[in-house]
């Protein structure tokens, strides 16, 4: 895994990860992991990150930004608006 991110990575970098061993690159792979798990949605959210919702959200916002839709997004003022 290391050697497919090297080109990548600054060469210091590269240098002294270069000098670690197996167990410490392993390690440094575990940390990168777990720093990037940090950065993910809650778990209990990631449907709202799939492309398909995120497609839906964009095209939700461009009628929105072009002023077809009622109300200002909550069910009482659809409501409201609906009545009018």
């Amino acid at each position: 895994m290391i050697r497919s991110m090297s080109n990548k990575l600054p060469i210091k970098l590269t240098r002294v990860l270069g000098r670690l061993t197996a167990s410490e690159k392993n390690l440094v792979v575990q940390f990168a992991l777990f720093l990037r798990a940090r950065t993910l949605p809650d778990p209990e959210q990631q449907y709202f990150w799939t492309e398909g919702w995120q497609s839906k959200e964009r095209y939700t916002g461009k009628d929105k930004k072009s002023g077809r839709i009622l109300g200002n997004g909550s069910v009482d003022d659809l409501i409201s608006s609906l009545h009018k």
